[in-house]
């Protein structure tokens, strides 16, 4: 049997997956009915256990997600901008 705190985690990861994938905020009615089908936590004990409003919440985790996939883009356009001008001088060096 899991404990509160493991359900309260569990709840917030299919939250913060729920809002990554459909990239909206669900309402607490469409969460409440997502929660009683999947035995997780409804907004009312979602918001007394996180100590904020569940649309105050959601926000939230909506703009850590956004900043992680900015961080995200930057490192791979480093990455591949650093890769880019390797290959380049790659190629160049090697057809002279």
């Amino acid at each position: 049997m899991l404990d509160s705190k493991q359900v309260y985690q569990k709840s917030i990861e299919v939250l913060t997956k729920h809002i990554f994938d459909t990239k909206t905020i669900p309402t607490e009615r469409e969460w409440n009915k997502m929660a009683v089908k999947g035995s997780y936590l409804t907004t009312p004990s979602i918001s007394y256990i996180s100590g904020e409003s569940f649309p105050e919440l959601c926000k939230k985790i909506y703009k850590q997600l956004k900043k992680e996939k900015e961080r995200w883009n930057n490192e791979y356009l480093a990455w591949y901008k650093k890769r880019k001008n390797t290959k380049r001088w790659f190629c160049f060096s090697y057809w002279n």
